[in-house]
């Protein structure tokens, strides 16, 4: 379980992972990758205890949240939306339309594309679930400021276009 850390013991902070850093010249700590593995492996896990009892999974959840916002998605867009490899995604989706939460159909301009749709349970899932979601987000962000969060948003999607090439 990570310590939560105020902006006064920072300076501690660093002058510890510094001195780790001497040693080898890394330090796990300075790296911004371990604060994202761990935030999301923590998110991950709560966002999973959040959405079970909807019958849902992280990665369905992301699914049908993703569909609520724009339905009709082709599965190759839907993946990129989710950050689920096409091949994982469309057995999911298999599941997902056996569960009656999506539907598929073909493309009426491409029959090469498969469409992704939301049926009504599936928004009804995933209005039930939202409040539990909203709750492990907004608890994720305690203490920010709107300014901090709206910030801290942009540093990410920075730094996703960064390692996207983008």
């Amino acid at each position: 379980m990570l310590m939560s850390v105020s902006a006064k013991d920072c300076g501690q902070f660093r002058k510890d992972s510094m001195a780790k850093k001497k040693k080898t010249g890394f330090s796990v700590e300075e790296s911004h990758a371990y604060y994202i593995y761990s935030i999301q492996a923590a998110s991950y896990a709560k966002l999973a205890d959040a959405v079970r009892p909807h019958g849902l999974n992280t990665p369905g959840w992301r699914v049908v949240a993703n569909l609520q916002e724009k339905d009709g998605t082709s599965l190759r867009d839907l993946a990129r939306r989710t950050s689920i490899d096409v091949s994982n995604l469309s057995k999911l989706i298999a599941s997902m339309d056996a569960q009656g939460l999506v539907t598929r159909k073909r493309s009426a301009s491409d029959a090469r594309r498969v469409l992704v749709h939301i049926t009504g349970k599936g928004r009804k899932t995933f209005e039930a679930a939202l409040p539990a979601v909203r709750g492990v987000l907004d608890r994720s962000l305690d203490g920010f400021s709107d300014k901090e969060r709206d910030r801290f948003r942009a540093c990410l999607k920075r730094m996703l276009e960064n390692v996207s090439g983008g």
